[in-house]
């Protein structure tokens, strides 16, 4: 394959990041982080008491509202915003349901920036452990477009930042693995990136840090490698901690102080629809994975992905590195099917496993490593549904995740925008909640 090609690709995903961004605050989730980022701008605060924003995704601590998220990354949109406030005039205002061009271009900045940046890094992982470029772009263009990473590049969020940040200490750990002269490096920019990942996306990122220092005693076993991680890990941990104990005065992330949820007219003391939603622990995990919000039914292709992971573990030579990201994957989904509820709120899909999504795919390059052997129609099938998903979610990433049926309300955030997309074309008439 032509180098310009490969060019030609990412100016193309580039193109769809400029199409496909939105420039509305999308609900509650990233109005939460708007309003700190307006706040701290505007305002030279943290507190969100002035910014009207009233979502469940707020604390009350100290005598004042802030947002529960983790402050990095609204830090980032801060630095991002403040020229276009300072200098352009433009205002972000976190409760306002209609288009604002400083949402638009703070969105592109950082999420659009960072979901180039995990399909530039995962297609260079790819091509570093010898699977052609041809295999490797068709790979990397399945996780651009067909899976739910497609719609949440559209909106203001962490998970995509968290998984451009992962794909990144990926590749180098994978660099360091072969690397001789530059391994203290690549050890080093691999435990930067994925440091940043875990005070952006805790969830996810935090396992890939424990897997990837166990992964590096495992197969590098050089105290000085391990030393190089752990330096890596510490500006974004000092950035975190910092920012937190600057307005909280502590550095313990409020989403880890359920208390601070708690307060007069609070939302958790009666949430309600998908917040609400009860059931067996067994039947959310099925919906968690293969059901109403399923993290391999919205994504069918991942399916193909493991059976490729498998089949390329008995005979490749990259067998520790499918292992590592399978346990991690496991550890990853076990924590989320056991230890949370509710789905993750108002959202399309596992939006919990997001930045998960790169590495389950992963293995899917190494179906292109026997083409004699390549199940052409499942493939094209499985890439053809994950791809009508992925773009149905373009509708809303944020939806309320459930339509109005006969029997009640049903919460299936791909009904529910589906059913959104045929109502506007006058096809179907559901009421959308």
């Amino acid at each position: 394959m032509k180098h310009t090609t490969v060019v030609y690709f990412f100016v193309v995903i580039a193109l769809l990041v400029f199409v496909f961004t939105k420039a509305a605050v999308g609900g509650v989730n990233d109005g939460s982080r708007v309003a700190t980022i307006s706040s701290l701008v505007e305002r030279g605060t943290w507190s969100i008491d002035a910014t009207g924003y009233e979502g469940p995704d707020r604390v009350f601590w100290d005598g004042h509202f802030y947002s529960s998220k983790p402050p990095v990354l609204s830090a980032l949109g801060a630095a991002v915003y403040y020229p276009l406030h300072t200098v352009f005039g433009l205002e972000l205002d976190a409760t306002s349901e209609e288009p604002q061009l400083a949402y638009y271009i703070i969105t592109l900045i950082i999420v659009g920036g960072a979901y180039w940046v995990l399909l530039f890094f995962f297609f260079r992982s790819l091509v570093l452990v010898g699977i052609s470029q041809t295999g490797s772009m068709v790979t990397t263009g399945v996780l651009a477009l067909s899976t739910i990473l497609l719609p949440y590049m559209s909106t203001f969020n962490n998970h995509v930042v968290g998984a451009g940040l992962l794909s990144a200490a990926w590749y180098f750990l994978l660099c360091a693995r072969g690397a001789t002269r530059s391994r203290w490096r690549c050890v080093f920019l691999c435990g930067l990136c994925v440091g940043f990942a875990a005070v952006i996306d805790v969830l996810v990122a935090a396992f890939f840090v424990v897997a990837f220092f166990v992964y590096l005693v495992w197969a590098l076993r050089h105290p000085g490698v391990l030393l190089a991680y752990v330096l890596g890990l510490l500006p974004a941990v000092v950035m975190h901690g910092v920012l937190n104990y600057s307005f909280a005065g502590t550095i313990v992330p409020f989403y880890l102080l359920s208390g601070a949820y708690y307060f007069p007219g609070s939302y958790w003391y009666s949430p309600s629809g998908v917040d609400a939603a009860g059931g067996s622990r067994l039947a959310y995990a099925f919906h968690v994975l293969f059901g109403t919000h399923g993290f391999f039914s919205y994504t069918p292709v991942l399916f193909l992905s493991v059976w490729a992971g498998v089949r390329a573990w008995t005979r490749e030579k990259y067998a520790k590195e499918l292992v590592l990201l399978a346990g991690t994957s496991l550890g990853v989904v076990l924590y989320v099917v056991l230890l949370t509820k509710g789905f993750a709120g108002y959202s399309y899909g596992a939006r919990w496993l997001v930045a998960l999504t790169p590495f389950v795919l992963w293995p899917l390059g190494f179906l292109f490593a026997d083409m004699a052997r390549f199940p052409k129609k499942l493939f094209l099938g499985s890439v053809l549904v994950s791809t009508v998903v992925a773009f149905v979610g373009l509708v809303d990433p944020w939806t309320n995740t459930f339509y109005i049926a006969e029997s009640g309300p049903v919460y299936f955030p791909f009904v529910g925008n589906l059913g959104a997309l045929m109502h506007q074309f006058g096809l179907v008439s559901l009421t959308i909640f």
